[in-house]
């Protein structure tokens, strides 16, 4: 990635329910939600949670509206097998993230998961 990758992060989104941004103390129950961790308790083991990118491509900058474009693409990984996996084993819903490379016209797109290491090295064995 170049500098220009990291400075312009120009926006971002979930594919499916966004994470709870708040917690409720009151009750500890349910900790699928939660999302400012590194450990998680799952299946009454706790697993180490890691954020990986599970799809990536881009799109030459045609025109204002780059976001529309890029959903057919996000609509098709969320479909495949990958996809589907990808959303029915991560702890939260998979991110999306866009770069600009102003010097290229070209637009980056993430998809990022957080999931549990096992799932993760099944994810690179079976899919990378």
């Amino acid at each position: 990635m170049s500098v220009v990758d990291n400075f312009f992060i120009t926006s971002s989104g979930y594919i499916g329910k966004p994470p709870q941004t708040s917690l409720d103390f009151s009750d500890f129950s349910d900790f699928s939600d939660f999302s400012d961790y590194s450990c998680l308790l799952i299946d009454n083991k706790i697993q180490k949670i890691v954020k990986i990118i599970v799809h990536k491509f881009e799109i030459v900058t045609v025109t204002e509206d780059i976001a529309m474009y890029a959903a057919e693409p996000i609509l098709k990984w969320q479909q495949s097998e990958v996809g589907q996996w990808v959303i029915k084993n991560s702890v939260e819903s998979p991110k999306w993230e866009r770069f600009s490379d102003y010097s290229l016209y070209i637009e980056k797109f993430v998809i990022t998961a957080k999931m549990s290491e096992s799932n993760a090295t099944y994810f690179s064995l079976k899919w990378k």
